[in-house]
């Protein structure tokens, strides 16, 4: 009984450990996204997703969630501005190597 607990606990554990915390489910599929300062300034960032040929708008949800998340992480705020952000239309997006990738400005307080 000790032995089977103990081999719980180590499972548990592990599986705890090896979580990425940068992989998100959008669109039923599980993308690896985040968000970069991208020039001279903070404010200006780049969020990507991949993988795009999964699904196109679930990648673009993802990257526009690591840019929010970058926005208030670094300023405190959600409010961005979008220089290639996630209102793009669909059948006109072109993902450069099976990656979507948005640019934009968080907007500083």
């Amino acid at each position: 009984m000790r032995a089977v607990i103990l081999g719980l606990a180590v499972c548990a554990g592990v599986m705890g450990c090896s979580r990425d915390k940068n992989v998100y489910a959008f669109d039923d599929v599980i993308f690896k996204a985040s968000a970069k300062k991208d020039g001279e300034t903070r404010a200006n960032f780049t969020a990507t997703a991949a993988p795009a040929s999964s699904s196109v708008a679930g990648a673009l949800q993802s990257a526009e969630y690591q840019g929010i998340r970058y926005c208030v992480n670094n300023y405190g705020t959600s409010d961005i501005n979008w220089s290639f952000g996630p209102d793009q239309d669909l059948e006109t997006y072109a993902p450069q190597n099976d990656t979507v990738v948005l640019t934009g400005t968080c907007a500083e307080q």
